[in-house]
């Protein structure tokens, strides 16, 4: 473990959470998501998680409804507020909010709340076990 990598980990998250108790919650905030044929508008706070596929990243929403979209999943990790998504692989942005369960494993593993099993990556793990408070 490089102890300098750790102390800007956890100082980040420190960050982050002191930013949470002074931000007012997403309510009816929205993003507009291109598509082929234009923009589809989006709840934030409805979006569950992001999974970044090459130069796509997909959309996975609270109603069921999924939408690809032709940019990165960094992109979104920058636009989409810290305060409230954790990117936990290289592959994936979470809402913290509909986590329901962190599973133990090398990097381990968070079950979102429509029952979709997600990989944390191992250098991610210790800033969302962080976030947990864990």
């Amino acid at each position: 473990i490089d102890i300098d990598e750790l102390g800007a980990a956890i100082q980040k998250v420190k960050t982050k959470l002191k930013k949470q108790e002074i931000v007012a919650p997403l309510g009816n905030k929205s993003i507009a998501l291109p598509f082929q044929e234009g923009f589809v508008f989006v709840n934030i706070a409805d979006i569950i998680y992001c999974k970044g596929d090459d130069n796509y990243t997909v959309f996975y929403m609270q109603n069921g409804e999924k939408h690809i979209v032709s940019k990165t999943l960094k992109e979104y990790e920058r636009i989409l507020p810290s305060q409230y998504f954790i990117r936990i692989h290289r592959s994936y942005l979470i809402q913290i909010s509909y986590m329901k369960k962190y599973l133990k494993g090398a990097g381990g593993y968070v079950e979102m709340s429509n029952n979709d099993v997600l990989p944390v990556s191992r250098n991610k793990k210790e800033s969302l076990l962080m976030l947990m408070n864990y």
